[in-house]
């Protein structure tokens, strides 16, 4: 501190809250201006374009919002909050049928493995978006023999 200037006074602090259209939320953060941080977020974030609503809470400093968002980090255990928060991976499981529904939040990181797995072991998995299969990967014969078994239908 200089002597003869008074310490600069706490600056007031935002704790927001990122929600995707059904309700789920995204993401906490905190910030001295939230505009310009969404806007940060919105050109960063491959997330952002699920964000359909934000909250905004003001705090009177920036410790005050620190501990804020710890806790409801911690507590809330938003989507793509990296720090704070332990959530176990979601596991592949092999359904009823047969085929590997594997959740695509944890896709990338597997996909190696996942295509080795239907190379050698001839296994059909699914990529799961909220628990609804969207992409199959297959061997190329069990490919042309669908795409055959189609061609007879038709």
């Amino acid at each position: 501190m200089n002597a003869g200037h008074p310490p600069n006074p706490p600056r007031r602090t935002a704790l927001y809250r990122l929600y995707d259209a059904n309700g789920l939320l995204l993401y906490v953060g905190i910030a001295y201006d939230p505009g310009a941080r969404f806007y940060q977020h919105s050109r960063e974030k491959p997330w952002w374009p699920e964000v359909a609503r934000k909250t905004v809470t003001w705090l009177g400093d920036r410790e005050t919002a620190e501990r804020a968002e710890v806790t409801a980090v911690r507590g809330e255990a938003p989507k793509y909050n990296r720090s704070g928060v332990e959530r176990p991976e979601p596991a592949p499981v092999i359904a009823d049928d047969g085929v590997q529904d594997v959740p695509a939040t944890i896709a990338r990181p597997l996909l190696t493995r996942l295509i080795e797995q239907t190379r050698e072991d001839d296994l059909v998995s699914a990529l799961t978006v909220r628990g609804r299969r969207r992409v199959y990967l297959v061997t190329p014969d069990f490919y042309e023999r669908a795409v055959k078994a189609l061609d007879a239908e038709a």
